[in-house]
């Protein structure tokens, strides 16, 4: 049963701070510091479900921070594949309000089910690319964004590899998609215009959730 975090308060932890010169786009630099001013159950939830499997699928940015990438996880993951996701509440909000950035997400639950899967899978929407149905897939693990790419295009959708020094590629090691096990992982990065087509159309929700599946799993 999914364990969906909706109250409670957050222990005190050390701060992250940026280093000087570092220039913040999101409000905030640290799910910490996050967590001292936006409100648990009102503000944003945490919800996730570890089947123990060896990978999990999660969306750091959920909910309306990046909307349609919570549905998208759940579609990977159906019944076999460990999940979380970061729940932004408020429609409404800026992107940049809720928004910790996939190389500073230290939420304490998805860092726990992450250290204990061999693989990661970060589900992201693209706010640059308003256009078409595009999926880039980047990460560390290049064997399996090359299977991933493969498997997408086969299906009839619009994936393209993201290399290291590409915008968006998820190559960073703190990435969360790269802080399993393994320290390898896969980072989609979908369009705004796909992930809307994606929660219209449930056939082709599963189908694009059923064609990852097969190659992670």
């Amino acid at each position: 049963m999914p364990i969906t975090q909706i109250a409670g308060t957050v222990a005190t932890q050390p701060e992250f701070r940026s280093t000087t010169g570092d220039k913040q786009v999101d409000r905030y630099a640290s799910f910490y510091e996050l967590a001292r001013t936006e409100v648990l159950g009102e503000d944003y939830a945490i919800e996730s479900l570890d089947r123990q499997s060896e990978v999990i699928v999660v969306a750091p940015h959920g909910g309306w921070i990046e909307p349609g990438t919570t549905e998208i996880t759940k579609a990977i993951a159906d019944g076999e594949l460990s999940y979380y996701v970061f729940i932004g509440l408020k429609p409404g909000r800026r992107h940049e309000d809720l928004h910790v950035s996939s190389e500073r997400f230290d939420e304490p639950t998805a860092l726990a089910l992450i250290a204990e899967s061999q693989t990661v899978v970060g589900i992201h929407g693209m706010q640059n690319n308003a256009i078409g149905e595009d999926i880039w897939v980047g990460g560390r693990d290049v064997e399996l964004c090359r299977d991933i790419v493969e498997a997408l295009r086969a299906s009839g959708f619009a994936a393209t590899s993201r290399r290291p020094g590409q915008s968006l590629a998820g190559h960073a090691a703190t990435n969360v998609c790269n802080r399993g096990k393994r320290r390898t992982g896969v980072q989609l990065e979908i369009s705004r215009r796909l992930r809307d087509r994606l929660r219209a159309e449930p056939d082709l929700l599963e189908a694009f959730g059923r064609t990852i599946r097969l190659v992670i799993a």
